[in-house]
């Protein structure tokens, strides 16, 4: 009984191989084979601060109370509303408790 146990965890273990070097074979077929390779240097780079070149971080589709779609989602908030989440202010949610941002964003589009 031993043995058959033993031996049938071998055979799951060769499909398991198998199925992975067949897995291989696939992506490479799809991707030439090629791996790609990140110096260490690129990932543990921790470039200064550049006013020149800044991410920034908001939000261009906003829906309010105003629009029909979002209204009849639920939307209660208001383009003022709106406004005060996005400078970081607390707003209602239409499940009654208050909602806001850790941090003001940099910009915000009411659409």
């Amino acid at each position: 009984m031993i043995a058959t146990l033993a031996a049938t965890g071998c055979s799951e273990q060769a499909a398991q191989v198998v199925e992975e070097e067949r897995q291989t074979a696939v992506v490479a077929s799809r991707f030439g084979g090629s791996q790609l390779e990140m110096p260490a240097d690129i990932i543990t780079a921790n470039p200064a601060a550049n006013a020149e070149r800044s991410a920034y971080f908001g939000d261009l589709h906003v829906h309010t109370a105003y629009s029909f779609d979002a209204f009849a989602f639920g939307t209660i908030a208001t383009p003022y509303d709106a406004y005060r989440y996005a400078t970081g202010q607390a707003i209602k949610h239409p499940a009654g408790f208050d909602v806001q941002l850790r941090q003001p964003l940099d910009f915000y589009a009411v659409t």
